[in-house]
């Protein structure tokens, strides 16, 4: 049986799932730590949710562009799940950065559309996986996306959806592919560095 894992990220109008808006959603499908879909669109809210000036500074959005090139929530949970379907992703593992805020919008997205959530409530926390391998192997003090991503793979995100997600699939496959010579290597230096201490 393959693994089947979604790497999720999305960009909102706030904090609150309930209150806020979702205004970007950027997946990358994966198949035994193969990509084999990705999927990025930004979404026209509902009125009656709200969008903080500050949350637009952050996830780098402006109203205009989401009316310019978004599509309506409705049309986007159609096509999110089309792009699932595609992929026989439904029922698979949804994996993140703090991968609960991401769940918990997409799931009220489901809800406000009356559409039941299909994907496996067990959810894989890249960022909770980070710090056990930073903790045990790099011991760095680098703790955001951007820096984490940075520090293993070379490349800084530009914190929205998709390359956020991106990031998150790297970062899990380079401490996957990387844990067991990583740790090798540290126990090489530290018995090098005993004998320097003697």
């Amino acid at each position: 049986m393959s693994d089947k894992i979604i790497f999720l990220d999305v960009e909102t109008g706030g904090l609150s799932p309930e209150t806020d808006a979702l205004l970007e959603i950027g997946a990358v499908f994966v198949e035994d730590n193969n990509i084999v879909g990705e999927y990025s669109q930004l979404i026209i809210p509902s009125d009656d949710l709200k969008i903080h000036e500050t949350a637009l500074r952050v996830n780098k959005l402006n109203i205009e562009d989401i009316h310019c090139t978004g599509r309506f929530e409705d049309e986007v949970l159609v096509d999110f799940l089309a792009e699932a379907n595609k992929y026989n992703m439904v029922n698979a593992k949804i994996a993140g950065w703090n991968v609960s805020f991401d769940v918990e919008f997409l799931k009220n997205l489901f809800k406000r559309c009356s559409v039941i959530y299909p994907f496996s409530y067990r959810t894989l926390d890249v960022q909770s996986i980070w710090y056990f391998y930073n903790q045990t192997i790099v011991k760095s003090s680098y703790q955001s996306l951007s820096d984490v991503s940075n520090l293993l793979c070379g490349v800084k995100t530009e914190h929205r959806a998709f390359s956020d997600a991106l990031a998150t699939f790297n970062i899990y496959k380079h401490m996957l592919n990387n844990s067991q010579e990583d740790r090798v290597q540290k126990q090489r230096e530290l018995y090098l560095k005993s004998f320097k201490n003697e």
